[in-house]
């Protein structure tokens, strides 16, 4: 990766997109992909305070991006400068995957912290943390302490694709998680863990699909990315005239 260089965008196509429909600036922040809420939310500060031009901001995030932005906005003084934040596929409730991934990394780390590799399992533990923060219990600890803040509309969706839109890479999971809350889920985050104020519906894209990156087949799918980003501008809007 360091001798070819790549570089990959998260949202694939979505800044264009939304260009094009006349929003005006649009910033991407890079988040320490398995750090904590804690951690990946203070990077975001970080990215908003030394990058985003504009005094007022929408905020519109994916998955674990969801929780980041919400710690941003309660605890690091984001609502002064976030006019609306929605939320897609994001755990809010948790999921029960993170359950199971957390089961197989703690013996793990205590592995190597027992062959005296403490560096390394710090490491594991600040790069694996993530899985920590989305167990359901640790979400209910964290909506616990980080209520919606006054001042700030907030927007949530969802993703309930039909079986034969949901990506092969994600079949395995989607199952293991309707079995184990049952419901619709896109793959990695039931609906119901996805439903949060504001609920706006869900839409029938898996969790990859809903930041554009589409890997079935065009008969199979049944969602349409930039449309979809399209469909959020009036809901952004109407948040500016409150």
């Amino acid at each position: 990766m360091r001798r070819y260089p790549l570089r990959v965008e998260y949202f694939n196509g979505i800044a264009d997109c939304l260009l094009k429909s006349g929003v005006s600036a649009v910033y991407t922040a890079a988040l320490p992909p398995g750090g904590s809420v804690e951690e990946r939310a203070s990077t975001l500060a970080r990215f908003i305070a030394e990058t985003v031009r504009e005094e007022k901001l929408h905020l519109i995030a994916h998955s674990l991006g969801g929780l980041d932005s919400r710690h941003y906005v309660a605890h690091l003084g984001g609502a002064e400068r976030v006019v609306s934040l929605t939320t897609l596929a994001t755990p809010h409730r948790g999921s029960s995957l993170a359950d199971l991934t957390s089961d197989l990394i703690n013996p793990v780390l205590k592995l190597v912290g027992k062959l005296g590799r403490r560096t390394w399992m710090e490491e594991l533990r600040r790069s694996t943390a993530a899985h920590h923060d989305l167990r359901p219990s640790s979400c209910a600890a964290f909506n616990a302490r980080t209520p919606d803040v006054d001042g700030v509309v907030y927007h949530s969706w969802a993703g309930a694709p039909p079986r034969e839109a949901l990506h092969g890479l994600l079949e395995v999971p989607a199952a293991v998680l309707e079995r184990l809350e049952g419901g619709l889920n896109d793959g990695f985050v039931s609906l119901a863990s996805a439903k949060w104020s504001g609920w706006r519906g869900s839409v029938p894209a898996d969790h990859i699909s809903l930041v554009g990156w589409q890997f079935t087949s065009a008969a199979k799918r049944h969602f349409n990315p930039g449309e979809f980003y399209r469909t959020l501008l009036p809901d952004l809007a109407a948040a500016e005239k409150i």
